[in-house]
């Protein structure tokens, strides 16, 4: 399936144009050259939780779908789809829980910026709590995977034929997409673990062990998931470090110099077969 998160707020900041007009006029400058900003609720704890919990949903949106293409749409492998649905629907319950917070405190907030704004508060900045509840959202759109056969339209055959030709190149763009995006999840963890382990003069603790084996553990029990392709390679690689280096306890790496050579040499060589099969350094797909 193909889905697209979006999550819009209420939005804090304001230009004030009397107020670029006299710092133009202090630096006896060009009115157009000047622009002054001003941050409503600077600092607000309600706000901040919501703006922290949307950047968490964004992070899981991204870390359980794959890149579909430039506008923010994402694959949902089908084995994801329930566990995936059930967490959002969880989560537009706790977002709405954490906007009616902020709405209940609102008229309060509003006459603290009185005093944070002084004479550059403007009461016209501060729409009604009603309207500003709108601008709290959070859409998620579902949709089929479209299918180069499937076209409800009449057209020429030969139009017909370009149409299914461009769809079937923008499926084959994004399988691509998504093959080197599940190549760049493994890649940076064996990547992290051959630099952090390679050192035989830098002194390790758990602080580091620990995330670094939590995270290869972590994204090796999430790729079958994700390989939506049943790519034989990505799974290769991805049992080749379940076996040669996801047995490995952090406490054996921060006390054992030879292991961390042998597990950071063994990550290495793995990024580095990743490497050579796609013809580039493993990125991801998205910073490509």
């Amino acid at each position: 399936m193909l889905v697209s998160l979006s999550l819009s707020k209420f939005g804090l900041n304001r230009k004030d144009a009397e107020e670029a007009k006299q710092v133009a006029a202090r630096h006896g400058g060009d009115e157009a050259s000047f622009a002054v900003t001003k941050r409503l609720l600077a600092g607000n704890a309600a706000y901040d939780l919501i703006r922290k919990y949307d950047s968490g949903l964004g992070a899981y949106n991204r870390k359980h779908t794959l890149p579909w293409d430039d506008a923010g749409t994402r694959l949902l492998p089908t084995l994801k789809y329930d566990e995936y649905m059930t967490y959002m629907r969880g989560a537009r319950a706790e977002r709405d829980n954490l906007v009616r917070s902020f709405l209940s405190g609102y008229d309060a907030f509003v006459q603290a910026d009185r005093t944070a704004l002084g004479t550059a508060f403007n009461p016209d900045d501060y729409p009604d709590r009603f309207l500003v509840r709108d601008k709290f959202e959070m859409k998620l759109d579902v949709a089929p995977v479209p299918d180069g056969k499937d076209f409800r339209v009449t057209v020429s055959k030969e139009d017909l034929i370009e149409l299914q030709q461009n769809v079937a190149a923008r499926i084959s763009n994004a399988e691509e997409i998504a093959r080197r995006d599940l190549m760049a999840r493994l890649a940076e963890p064996l990547q992290k673990m051959a630099s952090s382990l390679g050192d035989p003069d830098k002194k390790l603790t758990l602080n580091v062990t620990v995330p670094l084996v939590e995270n290869l553990r972590e994204i090796l029990d999430l790729l079958p998931k994700l390989n939506v392709l049943d790519d034989p390679r990505i799974e290769k690689f991805r049992l080749s470090a379940q076996k040669s280096i996801a047995h490995y306890e952090p406490e054996t790496l921060k006390n054992s110099q030879v292991v961390r050579t042998v597990v950071a040499s063994k990550a290495q060589e793995i990024v580095d077969a990743m490497a050579d099969f796609m013809g580039a350094p493993v990125v991801p797909a998205e910073a490509a």
